[in-house]
Protein backbone atom coordinates (compact mmCIF):
# COMPACT_ATOMS: atom_id res chain seq x y z
CA UNK A 1 0.00 0.00 0.00
CA UNK A 2 1.22 3.52 -0.82
CA UNK A 3 1.00 6.50 1.53
CA UNK A 4 1.43 10.22 0.96
CA UNK A 5 3.62 11.80 3.62
CA UNK A 6 5.36 15.02 4.53
CA UNK A 7 9.10 15.62 4.84
CA UNK A 8 10.22 17.81 7.71
CA UNK A 9 12.97 19.07 5.37
CA UNK A 10 10.27 20.95 3.46
CA UNK A 11 10.20 23.52 6.27
CA UNK A 12 13.95 23.75 6.99
CA UNK A 13 15.32 25.41 9.13
CA UNK A 14 12.27 24.71 11.28
CA UNK A 15 13.01 21.95 13.80
CA UNK A 16 11.56 18.51 12.90
CA UNK A 17 9.15 18.38 15.84
CA UNK A 18 7.71 21.78 14.89
CA UNK A 19 7.51 20.79 11.23
CA UNK A 20 5.63 17.66 12.31
CA UNK A 21 2.97 19.84 13.93
CA UNK A 22 2.56 21.81 10.70
CA UNK A 23 2.25 18.53 8.82
CA UNK A 24 -0.44 17.38 11.23
CA UNK A 25 -2.40 20.61 10.88
CA UNK A 26 -2.18 20.23 7.09
CA UNK A 27 -3.69 16.74 7.29
CA UNK A 28 -0.62 14.50 7.02
CA UNK A 29 -0.09 11.52 9.29
CA UNK A 30 3.05 10.01 7.74
CA UNK A 31 6.44 11.71 8.00
CA UNK A 32 9.92 11.66 6.62
CA UNK A 33 12.14 13.02 9.38
CA UNK A 34 15.30 14.81 8.27
CA UNK A 35 17.38 15.33 11.40
CA UNK A 36 19.77 18.27 11.43
CA UNK A 37 22.13 17.63 14.36
CA UNK A 38 23.35 14.90 16.69
CA UNK A 39 20.87 15.85 19.42
CA UNK A 40 18.01 14.90 17.11
CA UNK A 41 19.37 11.34 17.08
CA UNK A 42 19.58 11.16 20.89
CA UNK A 43 17.24 9.02 22.97
CA UNK A 44 15.92 12.12 24.75
CA UNK A 45 14.88 13.69 21.46
CA UNK A 46 13.48 10.44 20.08
CA UNK A 47 11.31 10.06 23.19
CA UNK A 48 10.06 13.64 22.80
CA UNK A 49 9.24 13.15 19.13
CA UNK A 50 7.56 9.79 19.63
CA UNK A 51 5.27 11.21 22.34
CA UNK A 52 4.31 14.09 20.08
CA UNK A 53 3.56 11.76 17.17
CA UNK A 54 1.77 9.07 19.17
CA UNK A 55 -0.58 11.66 20.68
CA UNK A 56 -1.60 12.56 17.11
CA UNK A 57 -1.54 9.04 15.65
CA UNK A 58 1.30 9.99 13.32
CA UNK A 59 4.23 7.80 12.28
CA UNK A 60 7.73 8.12 10.85
CA UNK A 61 8.02 6.41 7.47
CA UNK A 62 11.58 7.35 6.47
CA UNK A 63 14.64 8.97 8.00
CA UNK A 64 17.41 11.21 6.61
CA UNK A 65 20.71 11.47 8.55
CA UNK A 66 22.03 14.98 9.15
CA UNK A 67 25.40 14.11 7.58
CA UNK A 68 23.82 13.29 4.21
CA UNK A 69 25.61 16.16 2.47
CA UNK A 70 29.02 14.88 3.60
CA UNK A 71 28.65 11.18 2.84
CA UNK A 72 30.86 11.44 -0.22
CA UNK A 73 33.72 12.64 2.00
CA UNK A 74 33.29 10.59 5.16
CA UNK A 75 31.15 7.51 4.59
CA UNK A 76 32.36 6.63 1.10
CA UNK A 77 35.91 7.88 1.59
CA UNK A 78 38.90 5.94 0.29
CA UNK A 79 40.60 6.70 3.62
CA UNK A 80 40.00 3.59 5.71
CA UNK A 81 40.02 5.12 9.18
CA UNK A 82 37.60 7.89 8.26
CA UNK A 83 35.28 5.46 6.53
CA UNK A 84 35.26 3.05 9.48
CA UNK A 85 34.50 5.88 11.91
CA UNK A 86 31.68 7.05 9.65
CA UNK A 87 30.20 3.55 9.59
CA UNK A 88 29.99 3.66 13.39
CA UNK A 89 28.25 7.05 13.17
CA UNK A 90 25.78 5.71 10.62
CA UNK A 91 25.09 2.63 12.67
CA UNK A 92 23.94 5.03 15.37
CA UNK A 93 21.76 6.84 12.79
CA UNK A 94 20.21 3.54 11.72
CA UNK A 95 19.38 2.73 15.34
CA UNK A 96 17.87 6.21 15.76
CA UNK A 97 15.73 5.62 12.67
CA UNK A 98 14.54 2.32 14.09
CA UNK A 99 13.75 3.91 17.46
CA UNK A 100 11.58 6.49 15.68
CA UNK A 101 9.74 3.67 13.91
CA UNK A 102 11.11 4.41 10.43
CA UNK A 103 11.12 1.71 7.75
CA UNK A 104 13.81 3.39 5.64
CA UNK A 105 17.05 5.35 5.99
CA UNK A 106 18.00 7.40 2.93
CA UNK A 107 21.54 8.00 1.64
CA UNK A 108 22.95 10.62 -0.74
CA UNK A 109 25.96 8.47 -1.56
CA UNK A 110 29.35 8.99 -3.25
CA UNK A 111 30.30 12.21 -5.01
CA UNK A 112 30.51 12.60 -8.77
CA UNK A 113 33.46 11.24 -10.78
CA UNK A 114 34.65 11.36 -14.42
CA UNK A 115 32.67 9.23 -16.86
CA UNK A 116 35.36 6.54 -17.03
CA UNK A 117 34.90 5.52 -13.38
CA UNK A 118 31.24 5.95 -12.49
CA UNK A 119 30.60 2.38 -11.42
CA UNK A 120 30.57 1.74 -7.66
CA UNK A 121 34.08 1.08 -6.33
CA UNK A 122 34.81 -1.96 -4.18
CA UNK A 123 35.04 0.01 -0.93
CA UNK A 124 31.74 1.77 -1.76
CA UNK A 125 29.99 -1.55 -2.33
CA UNK A 126 31.38 -2.70 1.01
CA UNK A 127 29.91 0.40 2.69
CA UNK A 128 26.47 -0.21 1.18
CA UNK A 129 26.57 -3.86 2.20
CA UNK A 130 27.67 -3.05 5.75
CA UNK A 131 24.90 -0.46 6.14
CA UNK A 132 22.33 -2.93 4.80
CA UNK A 133 23.56 -5.47 7.36
CA UNK A 134 23.27 -2.88 10.15
CA UNK A 135 19.77 -2.03 8.99
CA UNK A 136 18.68 -5.66 8.84
CA UNK A 137 19.58 -6.01 12.53
CA UNK A 138 16.88 -3.48 13.50
CA UNK A 139 14.38 -3.68 10.64
CA UNK A 140 15.47 -0.60 8.68
CA UNK A 141 16.00 -0.82 4.91
CA UNK A 142 18.75 1.35 3.42
CA UNK A 143 17.83 3.42 0.35
CA UNK A 144 20.03 5.28 -2.14
CA UNK A 145 18.46 8.48 -3.45
CA UNK A 146 19.17 10.07 -6.83
CA UNK A 147 21.05 13.31 -6.03
CA UNK A 148 22.01 15.78 -8.75
CA UNK A 149 25.63 16.50 -7.70
CA UNK A 150 26.54 12.93 -6.79
CA UNK A 151 27.17 9.71 -8.69
CA UNK A 152 23.53 8.88 -8.11
CA UNK A 153 22.53 11.62 -10.56
CA UNK A 154 23.18 9.05 -13.30
CA UNK A 155 20.48 6.41 -13.87
CA UNK A 156 23.16 3.89 -14.87
CA UNK A 157 24.57 4.07 -11.34
CA UNK A 158 21.40 2.41 -10.06
CA UNK A 159 21.70 -0.31 -12.66
CA UNK A 160 25.14 -1.13 -11.24
CA UNK A 161 23.90 -0.96 -7.64
CA UNK A 162 21.00 -3.31 -8.31
CA UNK A 163 23.46 -6.01 -9.28
CA UNK A 164 26.18 -5.21 -6.74
CA UNK A 165 24.02 -4.81 -3.60
CA UNK A 166 20.78 -6.84 -3.80
CA UNK A 167 19.63 -5.71 -0.33
CA UNK A 168 19.76 -2.00 -1.20
CA UNK A 169 16.54 -0.15 -2.00
CA UNK A 170 16.09 3.15 -3.83
CA UNK A 171 14.49 6.55 -3.26
CA UNK A 172 13.31 8.42 -6.37
CA UNK A 173 13.39 12.22 -6.11
CA UNK A 174 11.52 14.07 -8.88
CA UNK A 175 13.20 17.45 -8.36
CA UNK A 176 16.70 16.00 -8.24
CA UNK A 177 16.02 14.11 -11.47
CA UNK A 178 14.93 17.28 -13.25
CA UNK A 179 17.91 19.22 -11.93
CA UNK A 180 20.26 16.47 -13.15
CA UNK A 181 18.75 16.68 -16.63
CA UNK A 182 17.46 13.11 -16.89
CA UNK A 183 13.93 11.83 -17.45
CA UNK A 184 12.05 10.24 -14.58
CA UNK A 185 11.47 7.25 -16.85
CA UNK A 186 15.24 6.68 -17.02
CA UNK A 187 15.49 6.40 -13.24
CA UNK A 188 12.39 4.23 -12.97
CA UNK A 189 13.82 1.80 -15.52
CA UNK A 190 17.18 1.70 -13.73
CA UNK A 191 15.76 1.37 -10.22
CA UNK A 192 13.14 -1.17 -11.22
CA UNK A 193 11.24 -2.91 -8.45
CA UNK A 194 13.63 -1.62 -5.80
CA UNK A 195 11.90 1.80 -5.52
CA UNK A 196 10.71 2.04 -1.93
CA UNK A 197 10.14 5.76 -1.41
CA UNK A 198 9.44 8.74 -3.67
CA UNK A 199 10.02 12.46 -3.11
CA UNK A 200 7.23 14.19 -5.03
CA UNK A 201 8.40 17.73 -5.75
CA UNK A 202 9.09 20.02 -8.69
CA UNK A 203 11.17 23.00 -9.86
CA UNK A 204 10.41 26.14 -11.83
CA UNK A 205 12.39 27.51 -14.79
CA UNK A 206 14.84 29.16 -12.38
CA UNK A 207 15.49 25.89 -10.56
CA UNK A 208 13.60 26.84 -7.39
CA UNK A 209 11.64 24.20 -5.49
CA UNK A 210 7.91 24.13 -6.20
CA UNK A 211 4.96 21.91 -5.45
CA UNK A 212 3.97 19.69 -8.39
CA UNK A 213 1.85 21.66 -10.84
CA UNK A 214 2.79 25.12 -9.53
Amino acid sequence: MSYFGFSTASLYPMEPEKAALVAYDTGFRDLEVFVNCEYEQSQAYIDLLRRLLEEREMRVHSFHPYLAGTEFFILFSEYDRRRKEALDVYRHSIHAAAAMGAKYLILHGPGNRPAACREPLSHEIEVYQTLCDFGAEVGVEILQENVRNNLSQFPAYFTHLREAVPELGFNLDFKQALQAGFRLEDYIAAMGDRIRNIHINDIDDAGHCRLPGE
